[in-house]
C-alpha cells in the first residue's frame, strides 16, 4: 500500500493532521461508468477564465448571452426558454454566477467600456440591484445559497484591495484575509453559511485555499513541495474541491474531506483542477490529456473518468471543461461543437 503524506492545519483553533492520499480505486475495482445524453445550450463566449455558469437543482442554468455589439446579458435556460435578466445603469455587461433552488441569481456587472469597473448583482423576483462594497467602489459576487446568502469579493475604501465577503440580509460582511496576506476572494457557499476560496498570506504571494466559518478564516494547507491552493466549492456534506501544485506533479484537482487532502488525478496531463462537487460527492472539472487539450471530467466513488467517453458517439462534441453538478448530476460546461465554443448541458441516462 502507497504510503500517505501526512500534513497539518489548523482548523477552529485546533492542529488536525491531514493526508495526502492517493488516488482512491484500482483497476480491480473500477466502477461502471455513467452515461450522459448531452444538450446544446448555444455558444459561450467566456469574460475571465474564473467566470462559470451557475445550474440549480431544477436543472436551470444562469450564463450570459451576447446581445449586441460589445454587450452581454445574464440570462436564465430553461429547457427551450431563455429569460433575459438585463444590466444596471452604467455596467450594462451582465455574467450570472450562480443560482439557487428558489431562482435566486448572482453574478458580475461590468462596465462596457472599461471591463476593470464592475459591481456585483443580486437579482431575484423579476429585479437585478447592485450589491454594497466594502466601502470601495467595486465588487463580485460568485455564490449563493438556498436562504438567498451570498459570496464573492468586495473592495475596501482604499479602491485597491479586495476581501472576500458575506452579503446577507442587506447587509455586507468583510470575512478577512490570511496570516499577513492583503487579498481574498470567495468562489463558494453552502446552505451552512460556510465558505471557500483564496487569500494571500503575504502580500502579492501565491494564494492559499481557505474555508471560513462562523467568522474564522482558516487556511486548508498545499501540497508537500507546493505554493498554491484553490478552493473553487463546498457541498452541504462540508467536502472542498479546487486544485493545488506540487514541483513534482504540477497542478491537481483536490478533495478537501474529513481532514483529507485528497489528490483526485489526471486524465493524463498537468495542469487539472476540480471545479464543483455536490451533494453526493460526485467532482467535475478539467484535465489536460496532453499539452494544450483540455477535457471534461467526472470523478465519482474515486474514479476519475474523461466525460467525452460517456456521450453518444458521433455527435460533434469534444468537451473541454465541466463547470457545475446538481444533486441530480446534471452537468454544464463548455466544449466545441462542430468546432465552435459551446455550452453543454449533460443528463444521466436511466439505468
Amino acid at each position: 500500500m502507497k504510503a500517505s503524506i501526512i500534513l497539518a492545519f489548523t482548523v477552529g483553533g485546533m492542529v488536525l493532521l491531514t493526508a495526502l492520499l492517493p488516488v482512491q480505486g484500482s483497476s480491480a475495482e473500477k466502477k461502471t461508468a455513467p452515461g450522459y445524453s448531452i444538450t446544446d445550450l448555444g455558444p459561450l463566449s467566456t469574460r475571465t477564465a474564473d467566470d462559470k455558469p451557475g445550474l440549480n437543482a431544477a436543472g436551470t442554468i444562469a450564463a450570459w448571452k451576447v446581445c449586441g455589439d460589445n454587450l452581454f446579458h445574464a440570462n436564465l435556460i430553461k429547457g427551450a426558454n431563455e429569460t433575459d435578466l438585463g444590466g444596471l445603469p452604467g455596467f450594462e455587461n451582465t455574467f450570472a454566477a450562480d443560482i439557487n433552488n428558489k431562482g435566486m441569481v448572482v453574478g458580475v456587472a461590468q462596465s462596457r467600456d472599461d471591463m476593470r469597473f464592475i459591481r456585483a448583482f443580486f437579482w431575484h423576483d423579476g429585479k437585478m440591484e447592485a450589491l454594497p462594497t466594502l466601502g470601495g467602489k467595486y465588487a463580485d459576487a460568485r455564490g449563493i445559497n438556498q436562504p438567498g446568502d451570498i459570496a464573492g469579493k468586495a473592495q475596501l475604501p482604499d479602491n485597491a484591495t479586495f476581501h472576500a465577503a458575506l452579503w446577507s440580509h442587506g447587509k455586507v460582511k468583510d470575512l478577512g484575509i490570511l496570516a499577513q496576506g492583503h487579498f481574498s476572494e470567495a468562489h463558494a457557499i453552502n446552505d451552512d453559511d460556510e465558505i471557500v476560496g483564496d487569500a494571500e498570506v503575504i502580500p502579492n504571494g501565491h494564494p492559499h485555499a481557505f474555508f471560513w466559518s462562523q467568522g474564522h478564516m482558516q487556511d486548508l494547507g498545499l501540497c508537500p513541495s507546493g505554493n498554491l491552493s484553490s478552493a473553487q466549492a463546498i457541498n452541504d456534506k462540508h467536502q472542498v474541491v479546487g486544485y493545488a501544485n506540487s514541483r513534482e506533479n504540477g497542478y491537481r484537482p483536490m478533495l478537501w474531506s474529513h481532514g483529507h487532502m485528497t489528490d483526485l488525478g489526471t486524465l493524463g496531463d498537468d495542469p487539472s483542477f476540480a471545479l464543483d462537487i455536490n451533494n453526493e460527492s460526485q467532482v467535475v472539472g478539467g484535465s489536460y490529456v496532453e499539452e494544450g487539450e483540455e477535457r471534461a471530467f467526472l470523478w465519482e466513488k474515486g474514479e476519475l473518468f474523461n466525460l467525452n467517453d460517456l456521450i453518444p458517439a458521433h455527435t460533434n462534441w469534444t468537451l473541454l471543461i465541466a463547470y457545475r453538478i446538481n444533486d441530480q448530476g446534471e452537468i454544464v460546461g463548455r466544449g466545441f461543437h462542430n468546432g465552435a465554443a459551446h455550452m453543454f448541458l449533460l443528463r444521466p441516462k436511466s439505468s
